[in-house]
């Protein structure tokens, strides 16, 4: 992902993180950020609802709304960062939730599940539509 443009990022990117202020949303929980494509961010805040909850048009919504606003992504990183988020929270699932509730051991199957059915020779199509 060398090859791709770097920028700061917040890291962990998802509505969760998101505060809604009298001055408009703000963004909390800064401890994640770093430098790199600006596609980590987007896959982000669009892995539960493209690949967790199978909500493709929601997240084309959020793709393109940030394409219209100025911003521009490569398909190719963001379909290695939506790769890449998944295994990043999946390993971090036994520290964040030691003890998980039935959700949130479903949430973590379902992402070992869809990184165990990855394979080179599928092709990483993911359903997204790049403005």
């Amino acid at each position: 992902m060398a090859h791709h443009p770097q920028q700061a990022l917040h890291g962990d990117a998802h509505p969760g993180n998101l505060l809604n202020t009298t001055g408009g949303l703000r963004w909390t929980d800064w401890e994640d950020a770093f430098a790199g494509p600006v596609e980590w961010d987007v896959a982000s805040f669009i892995w539960n609802p493209l690949l967790l909850d199978n909500d493709v048009s929601t997240a084309n919504q959020i793709v393109a709304a940030y394409c219209k606003a100025g911003g521009r992504l490569d398909l190719e990183a963001m379909n290695q960062c939506l790769i890449a988020r998944a295994a990043v929270i999946t390993a971090w699932y036994p520290v964040l939730y030691p003890n998980p509730n039935a959700d949130r051991q479903n949430k973590l199957q379902r992402r070992i599940h869809w990184l165990e059915s990855l394979s080179p020779h599928r092709g990483t199509d993911f359903g997204l539509i790049l403005p």
